[in-house]
């Protein structure tokens, strides 16, 4: 039907560069010294939100609640009772997760701080073979998690634009904009497809799409917009972004 895409950093250097110019602008800078209720020194809010002890991922939150937050959702995820509840539905009843489904199971190493207990996913879903483990976090961003030794960092290269531009071409996309978020701001992304594909591919047709002409023709983004949320959209807004999520997939 499409992908959903969440607060996402698509088009690596071109965005990288577009994202720094957007913690310059005046409208941000302003949001942000109303959420202080000071003035800012300098013209660049994400230094701004830093010196003042504000997150990135939503500078209404201090520091020390966001890394709260991103806690309480990681919990969510790795502790089973916790995840069942979050899903509505026992872990067991989700499909290909259990251990009849789990022939290529595997742990990858070094795993993240907070992992599943692999003793409470055996007690929820079966035990795995031999030598075989239920799934850990990954992230390649994180250091010693590279893909390979001749790993590049993506941020500074335009790949991933590239190739999110020729997906375009088949697939609907559908991207988040919460406005609180000063790491990857809606605002960057018109600005970095232009830097990547030119300056008449893509614009902001209104404020719910992104136009980009592709080789096999004009396709748009469609944006849904959270004024209360940051980067963590699904978490601070999960009302509005279902219903917009379901009215997007009734669509296709």
């Amino acid at each position: 039907a499409g992908q959903l895409l969440l607060q996402p950093w698509l088009v690596g250097k071109s965005h990288a560069t577009a994202i720094e110019r957007a913690c310059r602008d005046p409208e941000v800078l302003a949001e942000l010294g109303a959420s202080l209720g000071v003035g800012c020194v300098g013209d660049d809010a994400c230094a701004c939100a830093l010196a003042k002890g504000r997150s990135s991922y939503n500078y209404t939150y201090t520091d020390v609640r966001q890394r709260a937050r991103e806690r309480e959702a990681s919990m969510a995820h790795v502790i089973p009772s916790r995840a069942e509840a979050l899903f509505g539905v026992p872990l067991s009843a989700i499909p290909r997760l259990g251990p009849e489904s789990r022939g290529r199971g595997f742990k990858c190493s070094p795993p993240d701080k907070d992992v599943p207990s692999q003793g409470e996913l055996i007690s929820a879903l079966g035990a795995l073979p031999n030598g075989q483990s239920y799934y850990a976090p990954y992230s390649p961003l994180l250091p010693g998690k590279e893909v390979g030794s001749g790993a590049f960092d993506w941020r500074e290269r335009d790949d991933v634009g590239r190739a999110f531009v020729d997906n375009l071409r088949d697939v609907p996309t559908f991207v988040t904009n919460g406005n609180r978020d000063l790491v990857v701001p809606m605002r960057a992304l018109v600005p970095a497809l232009r830097a990547l594909a030119g300056d008449d591919r893509s614009s902001l047709a209104d404020p719910a799409r992104v136009r980009v002409n592709t080789e096999s023709g004009e396709r748009f983004v469609d944006v849904g917009t959270y004024p209360d949320a940051g980067h963590m959209v699904t978490m601070i807004s999960p009302e509005a972004f279902s219903r917009d999520v379901a009215d997007w997939l009734s669509k296709r």
